[in-house]
Formats: structure tokens, C-alpha cells, sequence
């Protein structure tokens, strides 16, 4: 919030700055001449000085002086608002002392505001120019105290000429109690809020034109009535009302209020004004109509709370559904582009309901211009910008509105609004597309991002079940070698040292028959080992008899090789996995069994066999010590062979699960849909 001081001698022409400020938002401080500004503004420095130049103890033209050969002050924007300093030659001298800028008395609220919002936002944005005199720092030279005195000094004696002539002409000073009653009347009136000033009793005393305007009254037919009467139909005060706070606190007061007879909601700001004993005798109200931000507000929030917990296609249409009834607009649509000069539609609202979707040219429609980086906006008319555009034709469409949206700052489709009929609030229209667009492009964004972690991921299964066909089909072949080629050599051998054994003669040393019989054991041994890795290659079992005979067999080895007994329960699928499949789940069963050696020390394993509607599912379940797979490192869940399993599954579209908590064992789950 900017800060604002406010320097005039003119009571009621400070008072009626203090509220305009206010109105607009502005912190204020006011000071009553250049002394008092001087010191307030050394405390605690605002962020602009809107200063008049004649006043007592330092006129405006001193205070700006001491102002800008101030270091803590020089660089705050300094503006002198004058009725009496009019001439060019006052200006001159005012931009030479360093003012920013000169203001003459009156001029018409707006203007004046957008003036020092204009010089604010120079401020705020870095412009070197504004807060920074024109001059360097120095004393007043001898031709600017020259200037400077003869101006306060023609000054002085017009005052002077005009007291006396308010002292000897009563006329006179009546005038000038006109023009100033005139000046504040045209302050007050110019304020487009509704204002009113009230006494204690809640009844009007002053109104200013916007109020008579709304109320259809005049002035005189408004004075004396209670406002809550005009505003609220009561006969009393609402309980939102916050004069009574005002009283009790003696400060301004806030609060934002709805109107339920005039179905309005306002910003109401309640002012206390005081007497010479520093009661509240009665109070000022500044009304500002919110409706329009509240309804967008509501609106928004309907859009929202509509679409906050869809996602994908159901976010795409409960959008275009609810911003077409937000909007009270027949259509609404959202299109993506499917290459350089066509669109696709996402959701389409008619109305009635929900269209079916189609692909369009851009060529001759407004989309084209969206297209291109660009919001398009058709109150009325559209159809004759666009006679070409077939669509328009059919819909009917009068008015059209849209914008585009982007990706990573790339055009990648289009929200549009459309009517039968002249679109009115448009400003309104643009404000919610703009917003709801920005969450559109989000959503666009992430469904092709899930689309190509989709592609990946099938080309991972793929690639997966690729490479476990090609170890599958290695480990078969290399059994095969063993069996067909190393196995009958190692029988053959086995056979000739028997042979040997029988036909040598019995007076041979000791020592040769001992090696001889050595050499048969190893054989043997060699032959059984290359049998063990044969089977954990590809266990004949596997291919001649299923997975439940195969696991039988493995089971009997694990027992002997673990100590751990592995039970089955079940029966073998029927018909048959493919063999891929049940490669799958051999394997998974393997490394499970694997897992519970290595870290479960569990005495029994048992292996369930599951087959119900079409799916068929394996359960591994040991009785060990389990674990807690929430608090389980990353890296221990590779190292647990976790992922090559869920590989393994995954490549056929299937799941696998992993259930454990500790001392309750561990289960793991898979399912496939055969």
C-alpha cells in the first residue's frame, strides 16, 4: 500500500484529499503547512508529497527547497497542487526548485488520480526520471531567491488586497466561501463511490452526485432520510453496519457488505468526523460497488469447485460445461493441435449437452488468429468476419471469444467461448478464460506426457519380455549343449574307467588303483553337478510336466541345499500358461525363494496356486521375520531383486505386490490375466 502526504492549510480541502486517497486505497498523513510536513515526512518517509504552495509558517515553494537538499528525501516524487500559484511562471519556478510535477486547481478526479498513480508506477518500475529534480543539489541562487521573493511577495499583497477587501467588502469574502464550497462540492462529486455524510442518528446531511445518480433522487429529496432506509429498506441499522465499531473505536472502519435489497455487494468505508471536544458528531461513508469482482469471485469459484477433482477427459468437459454456464454462452469448447493448420476437439458444450467430437481446417476460422499467438474477441458479428467458416454458420454463432494455449511458451490449442447472441461482459469472459486456460494447457500437458511415459513403459515391457525370451532361450539352448554334447562324453568316460577298473591287473600298485577309483568319483561328481546346472538352467521338468512340477522338483533341492521346506497348495494351471508366461512365474518364484534364504530366516515357504476369471495368480509366503516396506531403502528394494520381478510381470500386463511387516513373514503376490 503507497503512502501518500498530503500538505494543504485548507482544512476542508485536505480533509476531502485525505478520504479521495483513501477511496483509491492510499495510506495518508496530512500536514498543515511545509514545517510540519518536513518533520512528519523525516520520521517516516512516504512514498509521494502532493503539496499546495501558499501556507503559513512554509509555503510550498520553501518546503520543496528543503525537500530535495534533503538526501533522505530527495528522491520521493514531489507534486505541488495549487489554486493560487497558476502561471507559467509559477510552474517555472516550481520545476526549477526541483518539483516533479505541477498540478493546477481544480481538475477532475480521474485525471488527477491516474496522474499520480502514473508518477507511482514510474517509481515502482524503475523510472529514473520520476523522484528525481531536474536540478542538481545546491542552495537557491541569487536569481531564484529573487523569483522566489517576488512571487511571495505579489502573493502576499494580493492577500493582502483581498483581506482588505473582505474586511471592507462582505461580498467578497462570500464569494470566496463560494468558490471554496464550490471546489470541495466539485472534490466531492467527482468521486464516482457512493459518499454521504451522516449525523449520529444515521440521517443524511451531505450526498455527493454519484449517490443521487444511483438513487434516482435529488439532493434535497435524499438530506434528512436515514440511510439505512435508502440502502437496506429497514428501519433500523443492519447488523453488518460498521458505524458502530466507528463510534466505539474512533478510527475508520472497513467491511464488506451485501446488499440483499438492492442485491448488491459493497466495500464500505466509515469514516468518524469530530467536533471541537473530539466527539464523533457524525460520520463519512464511502460506498464502493463490488458486485462485479464478487461475482467474478463466485464465478471462479464455481469453475473450480466444478472441475477441481477431474482430471483428463472429465476435467476437459466439466470445464467447457461449467464456464459456459458462468458465462450464460450457448457454447463452449477446447481444441489441440493435431499438426500446422488443423484442430482437434477435446470437449465440446452445446448447450443441451455434450458434442460428439470432431477435426477441423483453421484456414478462414477465427481459431486461426488464436492460432498465431493471439486472443480473438467477436462481441457481435462474427460470421461476417468469418463468412467462410461453415461451423459458425451451423451453430449459429454471433459472438465468438477465445485464447490460446501454450506449452512451454508454444501454441498447442485453444479455449473459445461462443454465443447466439451479442456478448456482453467480455472483459469478464476473458478474466475466468484466462484463468481456466492456463489449467487447460496444464492438463493437456500431462495427458501427453502420460501418453509418452505410456509408449515408454510398453516399449520397457517389451524390451523386458524380449530379453527374458532371449535368456530364456540361451539358458535352453546351453542346457541342450550340456545334455546333448558334454553329458553323453562324461557317461562315455564314466564307462571306459569301469572298463579300465575291471581288465587291469590286480598286482598294480596301490596307489594307481586309488587313482583310478578318484577319477571315477570325479566323473560322477562332474557329471551331477553339470545335471544341478542343466536344471537351474532349464529344468526339463518345466517344459515336459508344468510350473508346479517343476517348483515340486526345485522345492526338493532348495530343502536340501536351505533346510527349508517348501509346501504347495493348489493344483497346476489348466490349461497351461504359454510358455513365456510360465517362464515368468518360474523364475519369480526362484528369486523369491532366493530373498527368504538371504534375508528372511524362515523355516517353511509355501506356494500358493490361484485361477479365477480368467486370471491366474502364484502367492510365495514364508514365515520369517519380515520387514517394513515403507521405511525400506531404495537401494535395498534393488538389491532385493524387487525389480527384475515386477519386470518379469509387467512385460505380460500383469502386477505383482509385495506384502511384509515385521515378524509377520513375507508374501509376495503376483497376477496375470491369461
Amino acid at each position: 500500500m503507497s503512502r501518500v502526504l498530503i500538505v494543504d492549510d485548507n482544512k476542508q480541502i485536505l480533509f476531502m484529499l485525505q478520504e479521495l486517497f483513501k477511496s483509491f486505497g492510499y495510506s495518508v498523513v496530512s500536514a498543515a503547512n511545509g514545517e510540519e510536513a518536513l518533520q512528519k515526512a523525516r520520521l517516516d518517509p512516504p512514498d509521494i508529497i502532493i503539496s499546495d504552495i501558499l501556507m503559513p509558517v512554509m509555503d510550498g515553494f520553501a518546503l520543496c527547497h528543503e525537500w530535495k537538499n534533503d538526501k533522505s528525501l530527495k528522491k520521493i516524487p514531489f507534486v505541488i497542487y495549487s489554486a493560487e500559484y497558476t502561471d507559467k511562471t509559477d510552474e517555472n519556478l516550481a520545476l526549477r526548485l526541483g518539483v516533479d510535477r505541477f498540478i493546477r486547481k481544480p481538475m477532475a478526479t480521474e485525471k488527477f488520480m491516474k496522474i499520480v498513480q502514473g508518477i507511482l508506477a514510474d517509481i515502482k518500475h524503475g523510472d529514473k526520471k520520476a523522484g528525481k529534480s531536474l536540478v542538481k543539489e545546491r542552495e537557491m541562487s541569487t536569481d531564484d531567491f529573487k523569483l522566489y521573493n517576488e512571487r511571495l511577495i505579489k502573493k502576499l499583497e494580493q492577500k493582502m488586497i483581498d483581506l482588505e477587501k473582505e474586511v471592507c467588502k462582505r461580498k467578497v469574502g462570500e464569494e470566496m466561501l463560494r468558490h471554496a464550497e464550490k471546489e470541495w462540492r466539485h472534490t466531492f462529486d467527482s468521486i464516482t463511490d457512493f459518499v454521504y455524510v451522516c449525523d449520529n442518528s444515521y440521517k443524511l446531511q451531505k450526498v455527493n452526485k454519484a449517490f443521487t445518480v444511483f438513487f434516482r433522487k435529488s439532493a434535497d429529496e435524499l438530506i434528512g432520510k436515514h440511510c439505512y432506509e435508502l440502502f437496506h429498506a429497514l428501519r433500523g441499522p443492519i447488523n453488518q453496519c460498521p458505524r458502530p465499531e466507528m463510534m466505539k473505536e474512533k478510527k475508520s472502519i472497513t467491511r464488506e457488505i451485501y446488499d440483499q435489497h438492492l442485491g448488491l455487494y459493497f466495500m464500505e468505508t466509515v469514516s468518524p468526523i469530530f467536533d471541537k471536544k473530539g466527539e464523533v458528531s457524525g460520520s463519512v461513508h464511502f460506498f464502493k460497488d463490488i458486485t462485479e469482482r464478487k461475482s467474478a469471485e463466485e464465478a471462479l469459484q464455481s469453475i473450480f469447485e466444478g472441475t477441481v477433482s477431474d482430471t483428463g477427459n472429465e476435467f476437459f468437459f466439466s470445464l467447457v460445461n461449467h464456464l459456459a454456464m458462468v458465462l450464460k454462452v450457448r457454447y463452449a469448447l477446447i481444441s489441440q493441435l493435431t499438426g500446422t493448420d488443423r484442430l482437434q476437439t477435446i470437449a465440446v458444450w452445446t448447450g443441451e449437452g455434450f458434442a460428439d467430437n470432431f477435426e477441423y481446417s483453421l484456414a478462414g476460422t477465427p481459431c486461426e488468429g488464436i492460432i498465431k499467438e493471439s486472443t480473438c474477441i467477436y462481441p457481435e458479428n462474427v460470421q461476417r468476419e468469418f463468412p467462410d467458416d461453415h461451423i459458425l454458420v451451423e451453430m449459429g454463432v454471433e459472438s465468438y471469444l477465445g485464447i490460446p494455449l501454450r506449452d512451454a511458451g508454444n501454441v498447442v490449442g485453444l479455449l473459445a467461448v461462443m454465443d447466439d447472441k451479442p456478448m456482453k461482459e467480455t472483459p469478464r469472459a476473458m478474466h475466468l478464460i484466462q484463468v481456466f486456460a492456463s489449467r487447460a494447457s496444464a492438463e493437456i500437458n500431462r495427458i501427453r506426457a502420460l501418453d509418452s511415459l505410456k509408449e515408454s513403459e510398453a516399449q520397457l515391457r517389451a524390451l523386458t519380455g524380449r530379453l527374458a525370451e532371449v535368456e530364456e532361450f540361451e539358458r535352453k539352448r546351453l542346457a541342450q549343449e550340456l545334455h546333448d554334447k558334454v553329458g553323453p562324453n562324461l557317461t562315455a568316460l564314466s564307462i571306459n574307467m569301469s572298463i579300465m577298473k575291471n581288465v587291469l591287473s590286480p598286482e598294480l600298485p596301490e596307489e594307481v588303483k586309488s587313482r583310478l577309483v578318484d577319477s571315477t568319483v570325479l566323473v560322477e561328481e562332474t557329471a551331477e553337478s553339470i545335471r544341478d546346472v542343466m536344471a537351474e538352467l532349464r529344468p526339463q521338468e518345466l517344459d515336459a510336466y508344468g510350473l508346479m512340477a517343476a517348483l515340486h522338483w526345485y522345492g526338493g533341492n532348495y530343502y536340501k541345499r536351505t533346510g527349508i521346506a517348501v509346501g504347495f497348495q493348489g493344483k497346476e494351471f489348466d490349461p497351461r500358461l504359454p510358455q513365456e508366461m510360465e517362464t515368468a512365474f518360474y523364475r519369480i518364484a526362484l528369486e523369491a525363494m532366493t530373498n527368504v534364504v538371504k534375508h528372511a530366516r524362515a523355516s517353511r515357504i509355501t506356494v500358493v496356486f490361484e485361477e479365477a476369471n480368467n486370471f491366474a495368480g502364484m502367492t510365495i509366503a514364508d514365515n520369517g521375520l519380515g520387514f517394513d516396506i515403507a521405511n525400506l531403502d531404495p537401494k535395498e528394494r534393488s538389491g532385493w531383486g524387487l525389480v527384475n520381478m515386477r519386470e518379469r510381470i509387467q512385460a505380460f500386463g500383469g502386477k505383482i505386490q509385495v506384502e511384509s511387516s515385521p515378524g509377520e513373514g513375507t508374501r509376495v503376490v503376483i497376477e496375470v490375466e491369461r
